[in-house]
């Protein structure tokens, strides 16, 4: 059982991630307190049937007993008050830790809030409940020594009856009645206390008072366990001195030598059948052991470490901070890009209606070089008709440089002046209208292929610069994608974290 209870105090420490103890072994204590109580009225039976039967022991021996047991339970009583000291000084620690996490978690909303502070509270009933069944167990302790230590006192110091002081040894065994009656009112509270602490702890007990609990029981155990071992040196000693008196008053006393030797023999068998049923107990609780072993490794295998559950968990907030900071600054650059695409849609569409087209640009265009041929024809067509007409004007002056020795009337000669005048004067004003047309044509032709040229570059850098943007926020929203699935992942990290926190 020690041994048990120390690899499961081992075992606990390295499960830290557990915040209840398995009924299974508040079981196992329920157990042990059975056996203890057992062996504490087996105890007084045995007290009673060896004072009815005026079985005395020895005055020596009894008083040596007495002072050991006295220094056994203070020395325990000593182990339980500092055990007790550093319980307090835990729950203290814990209470406060619960307390400044209960003010931490505060700002994040009273529902929160409300639920630690539900939790801190079911955290002290908790240690109340664990503390009353420590002082229980303690007491039992204490009992289940006592009761060990009277009946192998009994059993081993049982001697014959021809000793000194025998009145005063009567007045002993009187004492360790009243004794143990007042031990059995004791057990018969510790009985109530238990079945009330039954309610309470029916599911879980709390995981630090449990393990106080166990440390507390293993010391208790360990010194249970001295006293075995000196129960049997006293028992092996007592065989010694048991062999010495029949020896002894077989040479003395040869009548009632027979009726010594049958009782020592009789002694001697119940000290064998007590430790043949110490030897099957033995046996019981090391299958017991096994089992409880083997439980505790099956349940053990459902929990994470804490340590681990924490790591895991700083590791996802750590993610989870940079995930929204990454998230937060794409989010800014993504705004920034989408008001610069906006800003550059805007400027293009203004553009688009203050330009025309590129095939009205284009027709307008041959239209105008169309028209601009055309003219180019009527031009020519004018020179050559002025190139005629300046032909028949120098043939009429040869004729009239010829006609000039003639006589003619001068009306007629006035009347031909004229007509070509008024027609040379109309011909130069269609020369100088042709001449401006040309030159507005020419002029708005080189107008317009500047402007084409213009468009052309303007556009070209704009869908350039357009296919750049588009680009850009193509792959922006491809990793705003991915930074959304990151997050939802880590999210959902997050919840399994905090339920499995809740489990």
């Amino acid at each position: 059982e020690l041994e048990y209870l120390q690899k499961g105090t081992n075992e606990g420490d390295s499960s830290g991630s557990l915040d209840f103890v398995p009924v299974l072994l508040y079981d196992s204590l329920q157990a042990e307190f059975e056996k203890l109580k057992e062996q504490h009225e087996q105890a007084q039976t045995t007290i009673r049937e060896e004072v009815n039967s005026e079985k005395l022991v020895s005055l020596e021996a009894y008083e040596q007993l007495k002072v050991e047991h006295g220094q056994e339970v203070q020395r325990l009583q000593e182990v339980l008050d500092e055990l007790k000291a550093k319980t307090d000084s835990k729950v203290e620690d814990s209470s406060r830790d619960e307390r400044l996490e209960v003010k931490d978690m505060a700002e994040h909303g009273s529902q929160d809030v409300e639920e630690l502070i539900k939790k801190l509270k079911d955290t002290q009933h908790k240690y109340e409940a664990a503390m009353s069944e420590i002082q229980q167990l303690e007491e039992q302790i204490q009992l289940g020594i006592l009761s060990v230590e009277e009946k192998a006192t009994m059993r081993n110091t049982g001697t014959i009856k021809t000793i000194p002081g025998e009145e005063s040894v009567k007045m002993e065994l009187l004492r360790a009645d009243n004794t143990e009656v007042e031990e059995e009112r004791k057990m018969k509270t510790l009985e109530e206390k238990v079945n009330e602490m039954e309610k309470v702890l029916t599911h879980s007990v709390p995981l630090e008072e449990y393990n106080e609990m166990r440390m507390s029981l293993n010391i208790s155990l360990e010194e249970i366990s001295k006293q075995n071992l000196l129960l049997v040196e006293k028992y092996t000693k007592a065989e010694g001195e048991l062999e010495d008196q029949k020896r002894s008053h077989f040479g003395e006393s040869p009548e009632n030598g027979t009726g010594a030797s049958i009782e020592a023999k009789e002694q001697l068998g119940e000290l064998n059948k007590a430790h043949n049923e110490l030897q099957e107990k033995y046996r019981e609780l090391q299958t017991e052991y096994e089992k409880e072993v083997e439980e505790l490794k099956s349940i053990q295998s459902l929990y994470v470490p804490k340590e681990d559950h924490e790591k895991v968990k700083d590791k996802l907030s750590k993610s989870l901070n940079e995930a929204n900071n990454q998230l937060h600054d794409l989010k800014v650059t993504h705004n920034a890009i989408q008001q610069e695409i906006t800003r550059l849609e805007d400027e293009i569409e203004q553009q688009r209606k203050s330009s025309i087209c590129w095939g009205e640009h284009l027709k307008m265009k041959e239209s105008l070089e169309k028209s601009l041929q055309d003219t180019k024809g009527i031009v020519s067509n004018m020179k050559d008709q002025l190139a005629t007409k300046d032909k028949e004007i120098s043939q009429r002056q040869e004729e009239a440089e010829t006609m000039k020795g003639q006589t003619i009337r001068k009306e007629e000669h006035e009347k031909i002046a004229t007509s070509l005048k008024d027609e040379v004067n109309s011909l130069i004003i269609k020369l100088n209208d042709l001449t401006k047309k040309h030159e507005k044509t020419c002029t708005e032709v080189f107008r317009v292929q500047r402007q084409a040229l213009f468009m052309k570059s303007e556009k070209q850098a704009a869908e350039e610069e357009m296919a750049a943007a588009q680009k850009q926020l193509s792959d922006l929203k491809a990793e705003s994608t991915k930074i959304i699935e990151l997050h939802k992942h880590i999210e959902d990290s997050a919840g399994l974290v905090k339920e499995k926190d809740r489990k």
